[in-house]
């Protein structure tokens, strides 16, 4: 038997992950690819071990040659090439036959019979199946005209030979132009299949496009159910799902027939599916076999309960299907599954597909019971339109049927959100909500014929699907370095522009095709409006261009035509000046696109660069950098080209930008940033890059911006010898003094990641929070320093892991990535940003029941803070410490408040010495940067006993009452249920009459100390005095009853303790009352703000 135990995945994006995550769970190891501007596409993190690839975009994973070579180079035993790209070419599977690597999909003979349409359809017709009529090849206008007269039909297709995914079609009407349209489809079908060869095929009118999933072991094959595709835009599926409704039995097992009969008669190996148009009297004609997984494989992996990547993998190990056990015709009740694609994409003012481009700011897509996400979506990730625009398929299943299926989808997809780059998330909402999947009434050409009314519905509906103005960006725009014209052509989509037709100041006629830009796999000629000539392009084959780029200056034919042409070659003689040219040569170097090496290697640790993390920070805003020419202070031991290629900015990235500018008036978001970069000199601290950070603490200090500091790296590097004898030890650097005397000046968000000792570790610690992503190891002292001192050796991942500084507070908040610790950045420093101006309130309704009507029964203080807050606006601080005090920042309409809150479910409440330290540190926070304060008390009073007197009880307790005494923001108390003693009162800043105002809700109670306690100690006499233990316990029961009803929160307010009881649901306005108040708050007495650093 075949053992495969390293499979190279030849493909990137959404299926690479997907492939990933089967090859991992069989203990197989997975390799990946990467062109060079792919370098942080998601799916190389879930590879062991990933490969750059020469050369970019799609191109780039076409490359036999070079992906054959690593594959032998690295002894990897098979390749999967996923879907699309290399998947269906004939050659790449005898190359990697001939090599010796199985090559999991069908083997070259196969291929060559399935990827040509034409042999496949002669090979059905051979076999009984139906086919509609077609002629092929067609080559000219001739063949066209003929097929016409055969069929007696206005309209037909023209299809590509080779290739799927619906490119190469294109309908042709009789009256149309045949020679525009003939070259159009060439065009295409030569760009992405390699060869021109076309044919065509009678149109079957209202038909459902209904396939059937097909697997095989060289010997028999199965099917596994079909899958109705009927939902398309210009020949591309969209939403499918199984099984297809309103389809006959009859009809469902002639489809299974033929296509098992089909791919039994070429010993079909592996993955494949059999593609049928079903028309409306459900006559079936075969179109196509697509010998690959599918895209819509997953809903076939729902619906029948199989991991096809893992059999398919399974067969080419030598495993038959009866080896792994599967059989068809599952009984499977009512079970459906319905898939959808979310693209980034959009339509423009005609109506016609269009890709977008731009980062993902947000990307939340909601999970539950019966959805599965397949994508490689991420906040950071950005499209820069080379690639397919796929970002994410949402699936949704249900045992009860595809109504429920549909309504689970529609409402996933509703609640999801995601910005910063446009999808068709709403459009499919629409479309869901109008076509009614479950009818089966959709045909292939339902879409496009009714696209206008679905986007007219959303645009009434006041959502944004329709793109008209907008210019959006992508990164490989060509450089334009002269002043455009009114002559200048510009780009009215995005997309690659793949031929140039005509040479620079030649003539050329109205009409003629100056161009050809490929967009959503359809080719566009861009042609001359009237005659004249092309004087300047300011793009070349390869570039892809955005919205609005400029693509060439045409000059309309005047009389003066010969004295434009002239000034346009003077223009163009103008060249760029060298010292600009160095410049821009220099800058180059400091960016990730020329440090692939050290990239790569920061991909293997599944780790993004410090530029990648920048850039997810501040959007599409512009990084206004300081100090990126810097370079070590090495050059007495180290070349100068050295330094400047491997060295840049000496390891620290400094400037500044605009953070939640999306959300905020732009003034208000100015943000500095530094990040230490692991890549250069693994993140150590150099004499420069300390120069640096001492300049930016200067400028952090004059515009008075807050700070987001990425810290990686281990302290102090002793290879910097430019200093010579000048310096010993450096203790008399200004850095770690001017840092800690911004502490309190301007919030200072800390983001830990990696390893992270000695002073880059000093730094981190006296920013106000710290954000750690799961692999941080923190320590002030690293392995070397700690063997240094006598004190043993140990592994970096053994000093200061998550798991010790989590819990022990010096970790804020916990992360899994640096994709996440930047998003909770952002959520961070908004509340330091100001007010939003849209929220979602919670359903206030559901506090009336939070709090137990049992007095002793605890609950979770997080349920209260949920329906307080504004939906999504709850940032938690220190959850991993003093887990008995809450901690964080919310908003209420909008507004940002710190909160907090005794949770009874630990220590039920009650104030310990780390519970008391988390909360007056966080007290400090607020009043220092003006931010009103909430707290939620339910208290039994301070924690008492021996044991917590040795933690230092009285010092640490009284922090609290140091801290709230001295608030000069609006602080608000709302008494849930206990309040008893000192420790109320520290929960109220030291009095109830402190706070701006105290108020309980009707479970509230208040005492001196906690009932049962005062009980004890007020009536120990009578309780003494009572021998019967029973009478006794009736005694003591009575008392604190009476003590209770004495303390409830009515009776309290009666004299005052309280302002008032609240019904629940009246919270939030009391809270907005406050804080909505006209007082300046920032007017504040003089003191020391530093922030303490415990």
């Amino acid at each position: 038997m075949t053992i495969i135990n390293s499979v190279l995945i030849a493909n990137r994006g959404e299926i690479a992950i997907r492939i990933s995550k089967t090859l991992n769970e069989m203990g197989i190891k997975a390799y990946g690819i990467y062109s060079k501007d792919d370098s942080s596409s998601t799916h190389l993190s879930y590879c062991s071990e990933v490969f750059e690839l020469n050369g970019v975009g799609p191109s780039a994973y076409l490359n036999i040659n070079e992906i054959i070579s690593i594959a032998k180079s690295k002894k990897i035993k098979a390749v999967h090439p996923g879907y699309g790209f290399l998947s269906e070419n004939h050659l790449f599977a005898a190359d990697c036959m001939k090599n010796d690597i199985i090559f999991i999909g069908p083997n070259e003979k196969i291929l060559k019979n399935f990827g040509d349409k034409e042999k496949a359809k002669k090979l059905a017709q051979k076999l009984g199946i139906p086919i509609c009529a077609s002629l092929g090849p067609i080559k000219n206008n001739s063949d066209i005209q003929n097929f016409f007269n055969e069929i007696k039909k206005d309209k037909i297709i023209l299809k590509a030979n080779f290739g799927g995914g619906g490119r190469g079609s294109r309908i042709i009407h009789e009256k149309d132009d045949f020679s525009e349209v003939l070259s159009l489809v060439k065009e295409e079908a030569k760009s992405f299949s390699g060869s021109n060869l076309i044919f065509a095929e009678e149109v079957i009118e209202e038909a459902r496009h209904i396939e059937v999933q097909i697997l095989g072991d060289g010997h028999s094959c199965i099917h596994l159910f079909e899958r109705d595709c009927s939902f398309q835009r210009n020949f591309q599926k969209f939403i499918e799902f199984c099984p297809a409704p309103n389809l006959s039995s009859q009809t469902k097992d002639r489809l299974y027939n033929y296509a098992i009969r089909l791919c039994e008669s070429v010993s079909y190996k592996g993955l494949g599916t059999v593609e049928f148009l079903v028309d409306k009297n459900e006559k079936i004609y075969f179109m196509e076999v697509n010998p690959r997984v599918q895209v819509e494989h997953t809903i076939t992996e729902e619906f029948t309960g199989i991991d096809l990547i893992r059999s398919q993998i399974s067969v080419f190990n030598g495993k038959s299907l009866r080896d792994q056990n599967i059989k068809e015709g599952i009984v499977l009740g009512k079970r459906a599954s319905i898939q959808a694609r979310l693209n980034m994409e959009s339509y423009d003012k005609k109506n016609q597909l269009i890709p977008t481009t731009g980062t993902i700011k947000e990307y939340d897509i909601v999970s539950g019971p019966g959805i599965r996400i397949d994508g490689a979506g991420r906040v950071g990730f950005e499209n820069n339109g080379l690639y397919d625009s796929l970002l994410a398929k949402v699936i949704a299943t249900s045992e009860y049927g595809l109504d429920e299926a549909v309504r689970k989808l529609d409402f996933t997809l509703r609640m999801s959100s995601i910005s910063g780059v446009e999808t068709n998330k709403n459009l499919i909402s629409e479309i869901l909500r109008q076509e009614l999947p479950q009818t089966g009434l959709v045909n292939i050409s339902t879409i496009d014929n009714n696209i206008e009314v679905y986007l007219q519905k959303l645009t009434r509906g006041s959502q944004k699907t329709v793109k008209e103005d907008n210019k959006y960006e992508v990164p490989n725009k060509p450089l334009i370095d002269s002043a455009l014209t009114e002559n200048t052509i510009q780009s009215e989509l995005v997309g690659t522009v793949i031929d140039i037709k005509v040479v620079p100041n030649k003539n050329v006629k109205r009409g003629d095709t100056v161009l050809v830009q490929e967009s959503m796999k359809m080719h566009h000629p861009i042609k001359a409006f009237d005659n004249g000539y092309i004087s300047n392009f300011f793009v070349d084959i390869g570039d892809t261009v955005s919205t609005g780029s400029p693509l060439f200056e045409f000059i309309p034919d005047k009389k003066n035509s010969q004295k434009l042409l002239e000034k346009d070659q003077s223009k163009k003689s103008k060249k760029m000046r060298s010292d600009l040219l160095d410049l821009m040569e220099r800058r180059k170097l400091t960016m990730d696109k020329s440090r692939s090496t050290a990239v790569k290697k920061r991909k293997k640790i599944g780790k993004r660069t410090a530029r990648e993390n920048i850039k997810s920070l501040i959007d599409n805003n512009e990084f206004f950098e300081y100090g990126d020419l810097v370079y070590a202070a090495q050059r007495s031991r180290r070349s100068l080209d050295d330094l400047i290629k491997n060295t840049p900015a000496d390891g620290l990235i400094t400037g500044l930008s605009y953070v939640n500018s999306d959300i905020f008036d732009k003034e208000k978001t100015k943000t500095a940033i530094m990040h230490y970069d692991y890549m250069v000199l693994a993140g150590t601290q150099g004499v420069n890059n300390h120069k640096k950070l001492d300049r930016m603490i200067d400028v952090i200090k004059g515009l008075k911006v807050p700070l987001i500091f990425f810290c990686e790296g281990g302290g102090g590097r002793p290879g910097d010898v430019d200093a010579g004898d000048q310096n010993i030890a450096g203790l008399n650097i200004p850095s770690f003094h001017d840092f800690a005397r911004l502490s309190g000046e301007v919030p200072l968000v800390g983001i830990g990641s990696g390893r992270l000792f000695a002073g880059n570790a000093a730094l981190l610690g006296c920013c106000d929070v710290i954000i750690g992503t799961r692999d941080l190891n923190l320590g002030m002292g690293g392995p070397a320093m700690i063997e240094g001192g006598g004190l043993g050796v140990y592994k970096p991942e053994e000093v200061g892991p998550t798991s010790v500084q989590y819990p022990n507070g010096v970790i804020d908040i916990l992360v899994d990535k640096e994709d996440d610790a930047v998003v909770i950045a952002k959520k961070y420093l908004s509340y330091f940003q100001g007010t939003l101006g849209s929220w979602e309130a919670p359903k206030v309704e559901n506090l009336r029941h939070v709090i137990p009507e049992n007095r002793l029964e605890v609950y979770d203080i997080r349920e209260v803070i949920d329906n307080i807050a504004d939906i999504g606006s709850v940032l938690e601080i220190k959850a991993g410490f003093a887990k008995g005090m809450f901690t964080g920042f919310i908003r209420v309409k909008g507004k940002p408040l710190g909160l907090i809150a005794n949770n009874p479910l630990f220590l039920a409440g009650a104030i310990d010495s780390d519970g008391a330290d988390k909360a007056s540190r966080f007290i400090k926070i607020c009043e220092n940067y003006n931010i009103p304060i909430l707290s939620l008390c339910d208290t039994p009073g301070m924690m008492v006993g021996p044991e917590i007197e040795e933690t230092g009880l009285v010092r640490h307790c009284c922090r609290l009452f140091l801290a709230g005494a001295n608030v000069t923001v609006p602080m608000m108390t709302i008494v849930l249920r206990k309040a008893y003693g000192l420790g109320a009162q520290a929960m109220a800043g030291g009095s109830f009459m402190a706070p701006q105002f105290v108020v309980g809700w009707p479970t509230a109670e208040i005492g001196a100390m906690g009932l049962e306690g005062a009980v004890k100690l007020g009536y120990r006499k009578e309780l003494e005095a009572e021998s019967n233990e029973e009478k006794k316990e009736k005694l003591f029961k009575k008392l604190v009853d009476d003590l209770y009803e004495k303390g409830k929160a009515i009776n309290a307010a009666s004299l005052l303790e309280f302002d008032t009881v609240l019904d629940p649901i009246e919270s939030r306005d009391w809270i907005s009352m406050v804080v909505e108040s006209p007082i300046d708050n920032a007017v504040k007495i003089s003191k020391n703000r530093y922030i303490d650093s415990w």
